[in-house]
């Protein structure tokens, strides 16, 4: 496992230039988080917008939108597809 900043860096998955994550599923879905150096950076998160189930989102499109007392932005998608699943709770 690699490291960054303190932060881990597993390599089971495919980092990007933005400060997302994906790794792709035994049943051939994806995926997508927010990097553990960004989530260390932003601080604790006070809100979190997720697209339901069965939303179509095309490349670079917001499949999130986060809020923390230090940051607030979109979490883009790097590849067009359908939201299929989201988790609710952390």
């Amino acid at each position: 496992m690699s490291e960054y900043c303190g932060c881990e860096l597993p390599e089971n998955r495919y980092y990007g230039t933005d400060y997302v994550w994906v790794r792709l599923e035994d049943d051939g879905t994806f995926t997508i988080c927010v990097t553990d150096p960004a989530q260390t950076m932003s601080g604790r998160l006070q809100k979190a917008r997720i697209k339901k189930a069965g939303t179509h989102l095309d490349d670079g499109r917001h499949v999130a939108a986060l809020e923390s007392g230090k940051w607030a932005g979109g979490v883009s998608v790097p590849f067009a597809d359908e939201v299929v699943a989201r988790k609710d709770r952390a």
